[in-house]
């Protein structure tokens, strides 16, 4: 979606492919995620002509709505779920960490798996409290760690305890984005 958002204009299947700023995926994969986010009402799609290439019509595809519509659509389906939306949006808006560009500020920084193996204390943010990614990060740094020392080492245990809070989080927003 980011690539969608950034585009000025309307895009193929390939355009958006090679916009993605990250490792090559294949065409088939893009082609099939860009049809589930139109069914999804995420993205428009028009039928034309590729222009100077010979051949049959192609799907051209945008976004449907800007970012910040899509942000603040999400926001509102989840106040619907608060006992006390203001309450709940007047917490987010003071929790909302931002620098003076109004970008998002870098998460704390956390220790990492080396350093939790030398015994260092793991991050003080609560696991919930963590962005997907971050989420996927931790577990990452996590089995790192356990594969590195050695299995009869003291912090293999609380390796192990941590690592499965991570994995007991991802299992728990699975089961929640599946309601």
């Amino acid at each position: 979606m980011q690539v969608m958002w950034a585009a000025d204009s309307w895009l193929m299947v390939r355009d958006i492919r090679d916009r993605m700023d990250y490792a090559p995926v294949a065409y088939t994969t893009v082609s099939k995620v860009t049809s589930i986010l139109y069914e999804k009402d995420l993205l428009t799609r028009r039928l034309d002509d590729r222009a100077g290439k010979p051949g049959p019509a192609a799907w051209w595809y945008r976004a449907a709505r800007p970012i910040n519509e899509h942000i603040g659509a999400l926001i509102a389906r989840l106040m619907d779920y608060s006992p006390d939306p203001e309450a709940a949006l007047a917490y987010a808006l003071s929790a909302r960490r931002r620098t003076s560009t109004g970008q998002p500020r870098d998460s704390e920084p956390e220790a990492t798996a080396a350093d939790q193996a030398a015994g260092a204390e793991p991050s003080k943010r609560a696991l919930h409290a963590l962005t997907t990614n971050e989420l996927n990060a931790r577990r990452r740094e996590l089995m790192r760690a356990i594969k590195g020392i050695s299995a009869d080492a003291p912090m293999q245990a609380d390796l192990r305890r941590w690592l499965d809070q991570v994995l007991a989080e991802e299992k728990d927003r699975a089961r929640t984005t599946d309601v």
